[in-house]
């Protein structure tokens, strides 16, 4: 579904063609993506850049609202669905992704995003 923009630049020595729009020349179809962080900011517009090029993505996040918004917006490209946890719990963090396995079937794509974010605020912000 991605569509590219591309001008023809003739010089007298070559024929250049430059993309000028923000899609990416491959599809990620088939592949499965986690996102953590993914509620908001950065890593939201990772899940939703991953979903616009046909990955199916897997959110996780601890704003439960913000991420329901972000799994919406991704579900409109491809499979999406959000599971709430804290990065910084290594036992959550191992059903999460037992989960997101036994769901899609495979993880082939990790975005570690609002790491270290949750480990500043768990170290007193230091």
């Amino acid at each position: 579904m991605s569509e590219r923009i591309t001008t023809q630049t003739t010089t007298p020595a070559t024929t250049r063609t430059r993309v000028t729009s923000f899609t990416l020349p491959y599809s990620l179809s088939g592949k499965t993506a986690v996102v953590t962080g993914a509620a908001r900011g950065i890593g939201a517009a990772v899940a939703l850049g991953l979903a616009r090029r046909g990955a199916q993505v897997a959110l996780v996040g601890l704003e439960p609202d913000e991420l329901a918004a972000t799994t919406a917006r991704c579900a409109w490209y491809a499979p999406a669905r959000a599971w709430t946890a804290d990065v910084t719990d290594r036992e959550r963090m191992t059903e999460v992704a037992a989960e997101i396995a036994a769901y899609f079937g495979q993880i082939d794509i990790v975005g570690r995003h609002g790491t270290i974010l949750s480990l500043a605020a768990k170290n007193g912000g230091r």
